[in-house]
């Protein structure tokens, strides 16, 4: 049994143990509350549970109060979510990371927890637009706009649409935009389309070569003075780290302070904006491998002071699900947040934040 499938497999004896102290507790129940328990007795949980090759932790290994406080910690993020389809969703994922963690099979999990409907129609739509738009795999071109990056990327934010929550993402005019995690400015020139190429866009990316993309993306579509590339590392301080990439593609670089295949210079965005002189901020993007929260922790005084609108990629790991909702709301109560999980891959869960 390999070390992934170890840590994952810990976790869901965890979260079974978690279950039977909340009964044993008899905590008031909620929809979000017993959904856990529920699925435990399901029939569904008890054909998972043939898959255990371990006993559960002895009751010593696990404080009770901790227990409950991770069922009230999963009740409080479910409560505060602004509609009953992200709340819907956040159930599916809690019980498809489930599936995955204890079967060890992406394969299974998919098998015994379908992608909802809505994820099956987007695709759908996407590939009509991909089969209109990409041509040659890495390049979209719709007459007006002409891109070239890596082909899932381009599926991704120009035929599925992943930094919109339909109804709630707003974009105008002279807009200035965070885009954290740039890769080679796919991102940033849709961006640009949104706000009808008047506004500011800071591509940020830790790979160089993705910079240079950056620049020639901007340069094919004449938005040189639009889109500005930034070649820092988001992080929580000023420091200097480095970068690895998982795989051979360079689409899922991260960022660490013991990484040292790359060193990058590491900035906060607190940082960022003051040396940049920037005045507003109205969006803030970040899908970057897995620093969010570290890049979130060091973002707090231009979200709290400027409140744009977030778009925060959710998928790296399933706790920081919850820990970028908990830090968001921390920042301000104000912002109501969504989860949107639009394709049937496990790798698309976004948090939006909408002032």
């Amino acid at each position: 049994m390999n070390t992934s499938y170890t840590l994952m497999y810990e976790w869901i004896q965890e979260t079974l143990f978690i279950i039977k102290t909340y009964q044993q507790h008899n905590a008031p129940e909620s929809d979000a509350r017993s959904f856990l328990s529920s699925f435990y007795h399901s029939q569904d949980g008890a054909a998972f549970q043939k898959h255990l090759t371990l006993a559960l932790p002895q009751p010593d290994l696990l404080q009770e109060d901790d227990g409950i406080a991770y069922i009230l910690r999963f009740s409080k993020v479910y409560d505060c979510l602004g509609d009953e389809a992200s709340k819907t969703r956040l159930l599916w994922l809690l019980r498809f990371r489930i599936c995955w963690m204890l079967t060890g099979s992406l394969v299974a999990a998919q098998k015994m927890c379908p992608y909802p409907m809505e994820c099956k129609i987007n695709y759908a739509k996407a590939l009509m637009l991909q089969k209109r738009h990409v041509h040659d795999g890495t390049e979209w071109n719709d007459g007006i706009y002409r891109v070239s990056a890596n082909r899932h990327e381009l599926f991704l934010t120009w035929c599925a649409e992943t930094y919109i929550y339909p109804g709630k993402t707003v974009f105008h005019e002279n807009n200035v935009i965070i885009d954290a995690g740039a890769y080679q400015g796919e991102t940033a020139v849709w961006y640009a389309k949104m706000i009808n190429r008047k506004g500011k866009i800071y591509a940020i990316d830790v790979y160089e070569p993705h910079i240079e993309n950056i620049y020639q993306n901007a340069s094919e579509n004449h938005l040189e003075a639009v889109i500005t590339p930034v070649y820092r590392g988001l992080w929580h301080e000023h420091t200097i780290g480095g970068i690895a990439k998982h795989g051979e593609d360079t689409n899922s670089m991260y960022c660490s302070t013991e990484a040292t295949l790359i060193s990058v210079p590491f900035i906060s965005l607190d940082q960022l904006v003051a040396e940049l002189s920037i005045s507003r901020i109205d969006h803030i993007k970040m899908d970057i491998e897995g620093s969010e929260v570290n890049a979130l922790t060091g973002a707090t005084k231009t979200i709290r002071r400027y409140r744009p609108q977030l778009s925060v990629a959710a998928y790296h790991s399933f706790f920081a699900m919850f820990t970028i909702i908990e830090m968001i709301l921390g920042m301000d109560q104000r912002y109501e947040v969504y989860i949107a999980h639009k394709l049937p891959m496990p790798f698309d869960t976004t948090i939006f934040a909408i002032p």
